[in-house]
């Protein structure tokens, strides 16, 4: 595997560790955080699954959903990567 394919598997996986992490502290389903990003809720399981990469309009939803800016949200999957996943960390 190369590097840029390793790096898109890290992203994905941050990403769904985020959403079901954020999803569970909301105590939201799959079809409400669906509903209330305005999306599908396939779309939402194969994010959690990490069968697809997140685009802009996904991740601007699901932020909103959750309450946090899309940047906030992307700090945290890159924390994710990091390994400093916790939704309340202040990682420096």
């Amino acid at each position: 595997m190369d590097a840029a394919s390793s790096r898109t598997d890290a992203i994905r996986t941050a990403v769904a560790n985020q959403m079901r992490i954020h999803r569970t502290i909301n105590r939201m389903s799959q079809d409400e955080l669906a509903e209330r990003a305005g999306i599908s809720r396939r779309t939402i399981q194969r994010l959690e699954k990490g069968d697809i990469a997140m685009d802009i309009k996904h991740m601007q939803g699901i932020a909103s959903a959750f309450g946090i800016h899309w940047l906030e949200f992307m700090k945290r999957v890159n924390d994710d990567i990091e390994g400093d996943g916790h939704p309340n960390s202040n990682s420096t």
